[in-house]
């Protein structure tokens, strides 16, 4: 069984768009549990939602006979969920493997001031705005968790080390090659200008300082300062953070990592953008059905989402066997390269250092002091 666990995000998200849907039999006699009304209500859906889903699972795990069960964890950095990572609550899971797709703990969000956030929302939206697009659209980003040390933790580092981490559940995790590709465009209103960016409440980094961030940035290597932008976003919420916890966690938890190449504009509806956030989604999950929202498939993308799909489902059965490929090793170790242009069916390997030259330069360093409490009132004022 392979349950796909997606908590509420942008209006980007593919839960928007129908590609994920819960399926039974469809590929390898695997299950896919899903949220059936995500695509009305923009993916949003409360805790108890997945809490129910959890339990659901558990039972159908005891009275069906499934080989083996595993949570994908879609980052949770998303507002309005609970923005955990269920790994860090859970040191005695029950789960035989798990999967995190791009993000985890430390990709945010970011964090403000008691009161702030709930008081301007409360203000313009009303409940079942929380459950719809709208939401997703106003000021979600705003909307944030406390780090109370019970759902969100304030030092990583020591809850490992003290064996609050369930280091026996086998880890599959990685990134789309362009993760903020995607970006440049959600935030195309507050992106257009680097060094005002960055001090943004939506970028989150304020535990950095300027002239450190902008050093590791060249203008002159993007087409546009969005784009800029949007790859600094990418680097900080999702690249980086997945690889700093690879760095913490693969020395004690067998952990396999990817990075997917596929070009295929159709999944994320905007033309050369992908790869980027999330348009790996429905090709891990075999395409077909999850295609069926898209235009212009092609056999070689089925053919792509055929391939990606049977080695997780064979995975899904053996996760401490692993995917097919080494164990990550921190700073730079073995990553699959998944659906390369003119090897789509076929995967390549790299090292993970081809790829995190800032994250091990830059981000990882600052990353212990992630989050700085903002106030996103002041901060869009001086974005301005």
């Amino acid at each position: 069984m392979y349950m796909h666990d997606w908590w509420g995000n942008f209006p980007t998200a593919l839960t928007n768009q129908g590609q994920v849907s819960g399926f039974e039999d469809a590929h390898g006699s695997s299950v896919f549990p899903g949220i059936p009304f995500a695509a009305t209500t923009g993916g949003n859906n409360r805790s108890s939602c997945i809490f129910m889903a959890v339990q659901w699972s558990q039972v159908q795990v005891a009275i069906r006979n499934f080989k083996a069960m595993i949570l994908q964890e879609r980052g949770l950095f998303s507002p309005p969920s609970i923005c955990v990572d269920y790994l860090w609550n859970h040191p005695d899971a029950w789960l035989a493997g798990a999967m995190e797709m791009s993000a985890n703990a430390k990709s945010g969000p970011a964090y403000a001031p008691v009161g702030v956030e709930l008081d301007v929302v409360a203000s313009e939206v009303d409940l079942y705005d929380f459950e719809t697009t709208y939401f997703n659209s106003t000021t979600n980003t705003w909307f944030s968790p406390a780090i109370d040390d019970i759902t969100r933790y304030s030092n990583y580092v020591d809850r490992l080390k003290a064996g609050k981490y369930p280091t026996h559940v086998p880890l599959l995790t990685g990134n789309s090659n362009g993760e903020g590709t995607i970006f440049s465009i959600v935030y195309s209103g507050e992106n257009t200008n680097f060094s005002s960016w960055i001090n943004t409440f939506d970028t989150d980094v304020a535990h950095i300082l300027d002239d450190v961030m902008i050093a590791h940035y060249n203008a002159s290597d993007f087409s546009t300062a969005s784009l800029e932008s949007g790859t600094q976003y990418g680097d900080a919420r999702f690249d980086c953070a997945v690889d700093y916890l690879i760095d913490l966690r693969s020395l004690q938890q067998d952990t396999w990592v990817y990075r997917f190449f596929g070009e295929y504009d159709n999944v994320v509806g905007i033309s050369s953008i992908a790869p980027t956030h999330e348009t790996k989604i429905p090709f891990f999950l075999g395409g077909n059905e999850c295609f069926d929202a898209l235009t212009n498939v092609t056999a070689p993308e089925q053919a792509l989402a055929d391939s990606m799909n049977d080695w997780l489902v064979e995975w899904v059965k053996n996760p401490s066997a692993g995917p097919g490929w080494d164990k990550v090793t921190p700073h730079s170790g073995t990553v699959a390269l998944l659906g390369v242009p003119g090897n789509e069916t076929e995967i390549l390997y790299g090292e993970t250092g081809d790829y995190n030259e800032r994250c091990q330069t830059m981000y990882n360093e600052y990353t212990p002091l992630h989050p700085v409490v903002q106030n996103p009132l002041t901060s869009i004022a001086e974005s301005y």
